[in-house]
């Protein structure tokens, strides 16, 4: 049987270390001010897809106690050290990373200096497994976590957070893919194609002619009232997506997915 090809050789990506100013990092959060320190921070920076070049910082949890309580609290922490290597004292997760182009083009790494044969390859075999787990969880229907940095909401001059956001993958076309914005902000949707989450919806669930359209399925990755922005719906490579993505989260109910289909209908009129 012939040995499926990678995405991508990592055997030739330079990883090295360096360190950047604490306040350029947001972990992927709404970091409080109070965790920011006023010293660099460490990072490990190397190409991701060969396409762009990712800057994943490091924490030392021992050190930094309230941060590691803020993210634990704020991520699921189990994810984030399985998707994670350990370079000197630090923890280095791939669901902190960003990109040197992620409105910050004027980011100074100090320092840099390429990481040892040993240390590069643990980076390397980590990066091969957690691009095997993304690869593996693209599927119709799968609900991603993604940088809001990442998301235009089809604005490209959107001011964007240093949260990051769900995702729906709607749909897969060889290696175009079809991704959806979640937001809380629900009060700013597009009754007609944009679908509401909420679990306390006593009325008809999933209702075409809705307005909008309401999902009431108790899915535990919403925790308040959620709208799926269909209108701001986007056509990204498989590359461009496994390049952004940070986690996989679940699936949503085939029955959603048709409801998509029929407003992707009204926005093709």
């Amino acid at each position: 049987m012939k040995k499926k090809q990678s995405t991508f050789d990592i055997q030739d990506l330079c990883v090295a270390s360096g360190y950047i100013e604490d306040s350029a990092v947001s972990f992927n959060i709404d970091r409080p001010d109070v965790t920011v320190s006023e010293f660099p921070r460490q990072i490990v920076t190397t190409y991701f897809l060969a396409l762009r070049q990712a800057i994943i910082p490091g924490i030392v949890t021992s050190r930094e106690r309230q941060l590691s309580r803020v993210l634990k609290e704020k991520q699921n922490w189990r994810e984030v050290k399985k998707h994670s290597f350990g370079y000197g004292k630090g923890l280095f997760s791939f669901l902190w990373r960003f990109y040197r182009d992620s409105g910050i083009n004027d980011l100074l790494v100090d320092n840099l200096v390429p990481l040892d044969p040993e240390d590069s390859k643990k980076v390397r075999r980590a990066l091969k497994k957690y691009i095997s787990y993304l690869e593996s969880k693209l599927q119709k229907g799968m609900v991603f976590l993604v940088p809001d940095t990442e998301i235009t909401f089809r604005t490209p001059s959107r001011l964007s957070k240093t949260y990051s956001r769900p995702v729906l993958l709607y749909d897969v076309r060889g290696t175009q893919l079809i991704i959806i914005p979640f937001t809380t902000k629900v009060e700013r949707i597009n009754p007609r194609t944009d679908i509401l989450f909420d679990q306390s919806y006593k009325g008809m669930e999933l209702d075409s002619k809705g307005t909008p359209s309401v999902e009431n399925f108790p899915y535990k990755i919403f925790s308040r009232k959620t709208a799926l922005v269909v209108s701001a719906f986007d056509s990204v490579t498989r590359e461009q997506f496994l390049s952004s993505v940070l986690v996989h989260v679940g699936p949503v109910r085939s029955e959603l997915i048709e409801l998509v289909k029929d407003k992707m209908k009204i926005l093709a009129r």
